[in-house]
């Protein structure tokens, strides 16, 4: 099933195709925390404050996935060539740090069910207990159950008509008890409780935590929220495809589904899932498939996450956008018009008599300045001109030229103008003209 979030046109307008230059498409990057948890003091069964520069180094190559992407190996339903070599989609550590918990770390693990199933019968003979067929499914995929509170291994499960019944490895000495306990898998891999516990719902990062299993020998991931993913049993696997793993968690932070289920209609049709070789038939490279190769990302996938980091104030908030830098300053020498929101992290500087209609929301880093030259105009049509971090930006400045910003026009007819259409709002601002 195909579908698309807002209209495919104005995802298109997000698409940082290679052509298009970086001031106006920029690198979006993500700010991440990570958290180590430990299961004992003295041995973490986990990467530990020793294993940083591993961490560091997986985060380099999942920027290198990103940043370098091949073409998809499968044909795309809308029949187009669709590749575009660099996502512009970063990651950036911001801190490392590390707790003792074996409770948190243990992400999927057995627990003993309380509700007991009741005994029909005994077959001494075969070493069988036979009990209801409505309790088969709780008990079908057990290698061990509880009887006076003793581990007993089981050798077989089995249905018939009427009845279920568990062979046992050897039978208990009688009489055997009325009830038997099960095992259970608890599964708290997508489970919101560390972050909540140890960031206190932080919303100013993506939170990523590494964790384990007292279950599972193999390495997994989930990353069910914007602001927080988990990864387990990453000493258990090689260092590239935890990279891999992590990318694709990555990925589902960011609001990208899984591909056996296209998302945007320029993916394929179908995607077998598997840790299998990309071909050209039936498994694609994507790294939100379940492949080895896991290093393209579509056009409308790359579109929608910039899209989503351009208008989403949550979202913006685990950027960089609040960070101000001159150098991504824009010069308006010509009437110019934006029709996609932006994070301005430098300043605006319209030049004289020149014109720049905004016609989309437009967030301002804390250091930013919109300058207005002399007989320039600012028009803000039905958009907001803000900051969502909490923070004001520095305002709009009329001044003969942004050389000499302190300076005004001699004639108020040469004024620089700022015209508010519909409902535009300019807030968060420390001044304004």
């Amino acid at each position: 099933m195909t579908f698309y979030y807002g209209q495919k046109n104005q995802l298109v307008s997000y698409i940082p195709y290679d052509n298009l230059d970086r001031l106006s498409y920029p690198d979006l990057t993500i700010k991440i925390k990570i958290h180590l948890i430990y299961r004992y003091e003295d041995d973490a069964h986990n990467y530990n404050l020793d294993s940083i520069d591993l961490i560091r180094k997986q985060v380099d190559w999942i920027n290198g996935f990103y940043k370098h992407l091949s073409p998809s190996t499968l044909k795309s339903q809308d029949g187009k060539s669709n590749f575009i070599p660099d996502s512009r989609i970063r990651f950036r550590v911001d801190a490392i740090d590390s707790f003792v918990d074996s409770i948190a770390w243990n992400r999927i693990y057995l627990e003993l069910d309380e509700k007991p199933i009741q005994i029909d019968s005994v077959d001494v003979v075969h070493n069988r207990l036979y009990v209801k067929n409505s309790a088969y499914n709780r008990i079908k995929n057990q290698d061990s159950i509880v009887l006076n509170q003793k581990n007993i291994k089981v050798r077989s499960i089995g249905r018939r008509t009427g009845y279920s019944y568990i062979e046992l490895e050897d039978l208990p000495e009688l009489p055997i008890p009325q009830n038997l306990f099960y095992y259970r898998k608890r599964d708290l891999n997508c489970d919101r409780y560390i972050w909540e516990k140890y960031t206190n719902k932080d919303k100013n990062h993506l939170h990523l935590f590494y964790t384990g299993s007292s279950y599972s020998a193999v390495a997994f991931g989930c990353g069910p929220s914007p602001y927080f993913l988990n990864v387990s049993n990453f000493i258990k696997g090689g260092d590239w495809a935890n990279a891999q793993l992590l990318a694709h968690e990555i990925g589902h932070t960011l609001g990208l589904y899984h591909t056996d289920r296209p998302q945007f209609d320029d993916l394929p049709s179908r995607d077998k899932f598997g840790f299998i070789p990309c071909d050209s038939t039936q498994t694609s490279n994507n790294i939100m498939g379940y492949n080895q190769c896991r290093n393209y990302l579509s056009p409308m996938q790359i579109g929608y996450v910039h899209y989503l980091y351009s208008t989403d104030t949550n979202r913006i908030r685990l950027t960089t956008a609040n960070e101000y830098n001159p150098q991504h300053s824009f010069v308006i020498f010509e009437d110019t018009v934006w029709n996609k929101s932006m994070l301005i992290t430098g300043d605006i500087v319209v030049k004289k008599g020149q014109v720049l209609t905004i016609n989309k929301d437009i967030h301002l880093s804390k250091g930013s300045t919109i300058y207005l030259e002399k007989k320039a105009r600012l028009i803000v049509d039905n958009a907001h001109l803000y900051n969502c971090f909490g923070t004001n930006w520095l305002g709009i400045i009329k001044c003969k030229t942004v050389f000499r910003p302190h300076k005004n026009v001699r004639r108020p007819k040469n004024m620089a103008q700022v015209i508010l259409k519909g409902n535009a709002i300019v807030k968060n601002t420390i001044s304004l003209p």
